[in-house]
């Protein structure tokens, strides 16, 4: 302790080429502090966090858990985003049947005698009596 009863301790903020700057370095000071360590801690715990930031092995690890370490630090960033493969569904043949059984039978009873197949497995229009008609056809899973 100094005379003033303030406790001293080394300079943890060097001014050099760091990755940490200096505001964030004074936060994480601040926030270990704020946990109850004593300064001289806070030095030990900075110190040593710079050391394993420049590639430093404060320790070694059994062999099973280097293995994960080392995918861990290689995983990376996200690469961005990749597009989804375009699906192609397959060609649903009954359902083409059953439109075009429907599409036969709505040609007989429509004004202009045509049926229109908006999808070839799904929907088709037809105008009877001056109004125009839809039918869709679907197939729930089950």
């Amino acid at each position: 302790m100094s005379a003033e009863g303030v406790l001293t301790h080394p300079p943890l903020f060097p001014k050099g080429v760091d990755k940490m700057t200096q505001a964030e370095r004074q936060k994480q000071y601040a926030n270990l502090i704020g946990l109850g360590l004593h300064p001289d801690e806070v030095a030990e715990v900075l110190a040593d966090d710079e050391r394993i930031d420049r590639g430093e092995k404060m320790f070694e690890l059994p062999k099973e858990l280097e293995e994960g370490a080392k995918k861990a630090r290689h995983s990376g960033n996200c690469k961005g985003y990749t597009k989804p493969k375009e699906r192609t569904r397959p060609i649903d043949t009954e359902k083409r049947q059953i439109i075009n059984l429907i599409a036969e039978t709505v040609e007989n009873i429509t004004d202009e005698g045509t049926a229109y197949i908006n999808n070839a497995e799904r929907e088709i229009e037809f105008v009877k009596n001056g109004r125009k008609f839809k039918i869709v056809l679907s197939c729930p899973r089950s």
